[in-house]
């Protein structure tokens, strides 16, 4: 069957096995042969493009934002679960 639908066009041959593989495989599904493709030239790499330099923000520590109440309270309910012992 020839024509514009035949798979004669998207077919090669396996140099190793010599069976029929897609064009598009770089690997032969039947003996893991891995096709080596002419390899394509690169475009020339545009310059990247130069940008305004990025203000430096204050950082803010931990320990100055969190809510010193609501921490000892986690610290003692931590330390009334470890007191705590189940009866048997």
């Amino acid at each position: 069957m020839s024509g514009p639908f035949s798979f004669r066009n998207r077919l090669v041959q396996c140099p190793r096995c010599r069976r029929q593989v897609a064009v598009g495989m770089n690997v032969c599904p039947h003996c893991d042969f891995h096709r080596v493709r002419k390899a394509e030239p690169l475009p020339a790499p545009e310059p990247a493009p130069v940008e305004a330099p990025i203000p430096v923000v204050e950082e803010v520590r931990l320990a100055e934002t969190t809510d010193l109440p609501s921490r000892s309270m986690l610290v003692i309910l931590l330390a009334m679960l470890a007191t705590f012992r189940r009866r048997a």
